[in-house]
């Protein structure tokens, strides 16, 4: 039966040793050479995650980029994105523009494909704040006037996108790949990874977010473990 597995990129497949991120990669050929189906979901914009993976030579059947806001299948075409309203982007740019100042550094705005834009086709607000202390009031301020928005945190930045998970886009790019639920298999190390391995298959490495081992089906020491593993599935 063809499976899919859905692997988070930084810390999961790529780690700070040379030697598991080689036999993960390995292993993920392999898993593709046996019939089966690989995706990548990060936090990473398109133009990074593209990038990353080609210098491995890791071939993939799709990308789930920025957190799940946007898909592609191995091509690079779109599959689908969270776009946000063009009259919330403007409602942004005018907050930051008119009352950031005293916490924001400066803010982008980003496309589906992770290249700067104006408001439109925009799917992400990248924002950096003036000092480290200014991230949590910022956050909470953000919160209280678009709740409706996703609001992350990550290397003393601010991330706002639609609030939509790297699980939600695993349901659109599984059906793009014919694959069944009970078929796809997750890994992944962090918070943005909670949902997609609640939600599936789901599997966690070693040192990973307390919030993951209470969802997961097990803990592995790699992605190349998890592959064996699935062998006898």
């Amino acid at each position: 039966m063809e499976k899919l597995l859905v692997s988070d990129y930084d810390d999961t497949i790529k780690t700070s040793n040379v030697f598991i991120t080689k036999l993960n990669f390995n292993a993920i050929k392999k898993f593709r050479e046996n019939g089966n189906k690989f995706v990548v979901a990060s936090g990473r914009d398109y133009k990074s995650l593209s990038k990353a993976l080609s210098f491995y030579n890791c071939e993939y059947d799709g990308l789930i980029c920025n957190d799940g806001s946007v898909g592609f299948d191995s091509n690079g075409k779109v599959i689908y994105e969270q776009k946000l309203d063009e009259n919330l982007v403007n409602n942004l740019s005018y907050y930051f523009d008119n009352n950031g100042n005293k916490y924001i550094y400066h803010y982008q705005m980003y496309n589906s494909f992770g290249y700067t834009s104006t408001n439109k086709n925009i799917i992400e607000f990248v924002i950096v704040p003036k000092l480290f202390k200014n991230i949590k009031p910022l956050i909470k301020e953000i919160q209280t006037y678009f709740p409706d928005l996703h609001i992350n945190k990550f290397n003393n930045a601010i991330y706002i996108r639609k609030n939509y998970s790297k699980s939600d886009g695993i349901k659109i790019i599984s059906k793009n790949l014919n694959v069944l639920k009970e078929n796809i298999y997750t890994i992944g190390d962090w918070k943005n990874d909670y949902e997609m391995i609640r939600d599936y298959n789901g599997y966690n490495v070693f040192f990973s977010h307390p919030s993951l081992y209470k969802v997961s089906d097990g803990t592995v020491t790699s992605v190349s473990h998890l592959v064996k593993k699935l062998k006898n599935k």
